[in-house]
């Protein structure tokens, strides 16, 4: 379909391109193969990409407000990263200590209090299922709902409680000094 009008050619391209999307990818795939092994167009893609690199950083040392944008588009790159991953950290530390205090904040085999050393023990040795099944937060969030609707299956052990329950099966009774 000629089309005279740049404007309405563009947009009819672009719509072609929409709905046959699956059949304009696989004549590019298949055009790369194709040509791909040829050292002429190796030659050619290596030498249109240096040309760009050197026009970027032309345009970037040169020109102030193209700068100006690259550090900006960079800088929201880098800060919603920052601001997910804060915004997660800070969820899981708050579903924690949540659980935590439900089960009652101590060491339930030797009274140990300190929340840095405090971990959930799965009663029925399940906790490895529930890592494979989800993602850290997900899996808080779960165990955190489940704790909240009156849940048997955690309990709160320090470390040392829940690495031995973990290798011999069942805590051997010490006596704290």
């Amino acid at each position: 379909m000629p089309l005279t009008d740049k404007e309405k050619r563009k947009e009819y391209e672009r719509n072609y391109r929409l709905r046959n999307l699956e059949k304009v990818r696989a004549w590019g795939r298949n055009w790369l193969r194709k040509h791909r092994a040829d050292p002429m167009f190796r030659e050619k893609e290596k030498a249109t990409k240096k040309k760009y690199r050197e026009n970027f950083w032309i345009r970037y040392h040169s020109n102030p407000e193209f700068r100006e944008k690259v550090r900006i588009k960079n800088n929201r790159k880098h800060l919603r990263y920052i601001t997910e991953t804060d915004y997660f950290h800070n969820k899981y530390a708050q579903w924690r200590e949540e659980a935590l205090t439900i089960l009652g904040g101590r060491c339930q085999y030797c009274g140990f209090d300190n929340p840095m050393a405090l971990q959930i023990h799965h009663v029925n040795g399940d906790g490895a299922k529930e890592r494979r099944e989800s993602s850290k937060y997900k899996q808080y969030r779960l165990m955190l709902q489940r704790i909240r609707e009156g849940s048997e299956n955690y309990k709160i052990a320090c470390a040392n409680c829940n690495i031995i329950m973990a290798r011999t099966g069942t805590l051997v009774p010490f006596i704290r000094g």
